[in-house]
């Protein structure tokens, strides 16, 4: 993904996100309310189908999931309960 601008591209990983990447239409949709002065997160997979650099996730939150390297490496089970992008769909889905 190239985003643009430039600074959104530093929004960090979050197994809890508050807003989606939407690849097709490049606008960031929010996932649910957002009070002034959260930090926005997005799921990492949610965009990227196999990771060049995974990293191991610290969010802390109760769904995580620990290691983070993709949409490809993550079980049927997680999946359906984050929003995907329709790339990663796709790639389910073959």
């Amino acid at each position: 993904i190239h985003l643009k601008p430039e600074h959104l591209q530093y929004i960090n990983h979050s197994c809890e996100p508050n807003v989606l990447f939407n690849t097709a239409t490049m606008q960031l949709e929010c996932l649910q309310p957002i009070k002034s002065g959260t930090e926005l997160c997005f799921f990492y997979p949610a965009t990227e189908w196999d990771m060049a650099q995974p990293f191991e996730c610290l969010c802390s939150a109760a769904s995580c999931i620990k290691q983070i390297q993709g949409a490809k490496y993550l079980s049927k089970k997680i999946l359906p309960n984050y929003k995907l992008t329709a790339f990663i769909q796709s790639m389910l889905n073959k």
